[in-house]
């Protein structure tokens, strides 16, 4: 695998990536692992005993990825073969509201000559600092756009207005359907 991107301590973000990384290490060669985390358990709400499980198990478990690991930053390109992935946002300042989900990595890909952004769960607050940065600049604006946090509750009309995109990913388990 060149790249495995996680985008925020969710178990539907991260825990695959847990489970190969503490069972299969050996079976698999990971040549490279993007993220953003806080380090700082409090970014999970008391109420969420799976955030805080899943944060504590990431991070025991970092000592054996650091070597791959690279934190991206807002603004930063990353090439991996003919792919260019633009990082349009990622964990910089907690946020009050959402937080863990508003620490999600949102990056746009570029690959034959088609773009695609990827929201992860973000929510309305990471999506008014991107259209605060972005807004103007066209840069939000993708052919394909994965709808944020599952479809519901994430980023307002107003991102996707932004986007324009001709074709939504709408992944959503079958009980929010």
């Amino acid at each position: 695998v060149d790249a495995w991107f996680l985008t925020h301590i969710h178990s539907d973000h991260i825990y695959a990536f847990i489970e190969m990384m503490e069972k299969h290490a050996d079976e698999i060669d990971v040549e490279k692992i993007y993220y953003n985390f806080p380090t700082d358990l409090s970014i999970c709400s008391r109420e969420d005993d799976t955030c805080a499980k899943l944060f504590l198990e990431f991070y025991s478990l970092e000592p054996k990825i650091r070597a791959k690991s690279y934190i991206p930053r807002m603004g930063e390109t990353i090439t991996i073969g003919d792919i260019k992935f633009e990082i349009l946002y990622t964990y910089g300042m907690p946020l009050k509201i959402n937080s863990v989900n508003n620490t999600s990595l949102v990056m746009k890909m570029y690959l034959g000559g088609k773009s695609t952004i990827f929201l992860a769960d973000s929510e309305v607050e990471a999506g008014r600092i991107m259209l605060e940065k972005y807004g103007l600049t066209g840069q939000l604006k993708s052919d394909i756009c994965q709808m944020a946090h599952h479809g519901q509750c994430g980023v307002e009309k107003r991102v996707y207005e932004a986007i324009k995109p001709e074709i939504c990913l709408w992944n959503t388990p079958k009980w929010l359907w």
